[in-house]
């Protein structure tokens, strides 16, 4: 037998028929006999209709329970989906910013190089000018004594 809450009423129906139909007939010892086990029977099976009705109703407590978990579920799946997508976006950002500042620093240090080398260039070039400025000036004043004593040996000698 499959007991099912509908398959339970047919037969606690039929048995309530059978056994108020063999009460009103009171016949031999055998009929009370009957109509105990009868009763008997039918108690057994309003305990399974009650037990299968108090499961059903808690499996459909459970159901109802999980869906709102399954509802609950979804919506934090989605709030984390759309984190995770303004995330990833926000990161691109932040991406494509590094890289321009990683430009503008490649192109700065390229001029303050190019700076560099002009200012080392400029100073060599100022260092050898100098450098041959003090050996003209050496070399005037040298020739300068050389006048100033030739001028002082003529008025010596005059």
């Amino acid at each position: 037998d499959s007991w099912t809450p509908e398959n339970c009423e047919d037969m606690l129906s039929s048995l309530t028929t059978t056994i108020s139909a063999s009460v009103t007939t009171p016949t031999a010892t055998q009929q009370n006999t009957d109509v105990e086990m009868l009763y008997q029977r039918l108690q057994m099976l309003q305990l399974r209709l009650d037990e299968a009705t108090k499961t059903l109703q808690v499996e459909r407590e459970e159901k109802v329970s999980l869906h709102h978990s399954i509802e609950r579920a979804e919506g934090e799946l989605s709030e984390w989906r759309e984190r995770c997508e303004e995330l990833r976006a926000s990161r691109q950002e932040a991406v494509r910013e590094l890289l321009q500042l990683q430009d503008q620093h490649q192109d700065t240090v390229a001029l303050i190089r190019a700076d560099l080398l002009d200012e080392a260039t400029s100073r060599e070039g100022m260092d050898r000018r100098l450098a041959d400025l003090r050996a003209q000036l050496e070399r005037l004043q040298a020739e300068n004594a050389a006048e100033w004593g030739k001028r002082e040996r003529l008025e010596t000698e005059n």
